[in-house]
């Protein structure tokens, strides 16, 4: 590979086009704060652009996700909710072990309940999504599982 003297001011690679530079651009973070039961958490917005190819468009089009900085877990939530007492999450986790880990991704439904009991909830809440609760009536249900030990028996493997 032929960096064409690389000298640092410019990026070399260019996302799916190898060797052709680009300019550093400033970025920006944005970040809140959110809680999970009765502990606070920070989370970071991660642009669709960084997940596409991960995970499917469909998902994208419909959920903005965000870094949850207690546990490295990606919290999606809808991009365009119902406004109703019902609201949609996912959460996408690494699990396994370092050498065959498998990324899960689980919807959970939330519930408005002003009385409920957070302390229990395990997903990531942000300030405008504070008076819900996950809905223990609706399961959670597994939409992807990829990697792990669930292809290792695959032949596809």
């Amino acid at each position: 590979f032929d960096d064409g003297g690389f000298d640092g001011e410019d990026a070399p690679l260019e996302r799916g086009h190898a060797g052709v530079a680009t300019e550093r651009t400033r970025t920006l973070e944005i970040s809140r704060s959110c809680a999970r039961g009765d502990r606070a958490t920070r989370q970071t917005y991660v642009p669709d652009r960084l997940l596409r190819g991960l995970l499917p468009d469909a998902i994208l089009e419909k959920f903005a996700f965000w870094r949850c900085h207690d546990d490295a877990s990606l919290g999606g939530y809808e991009k365009a909710p119902s406004g109703g007492d019902r609201q949609l999450v996912l959460t996408a986790r690494l699990s396994g072990p370092l050498d065959n880990p498998r990324c899960d991704v689980v919807r959970r439904a939330l519930r408005r309940d002003d009385a409920s009991n957070k302390d229990e909830n395990d997903v990531a809440l942000p300030d405008d999504l504070a008076n819900f609760s996950v809905d223990e009536a609706t399961p959670p249900l597994q939409l992807l599982r990829l990697g792990g030990a669930g292809a290792a028996g695959s032949p596809l493997a």
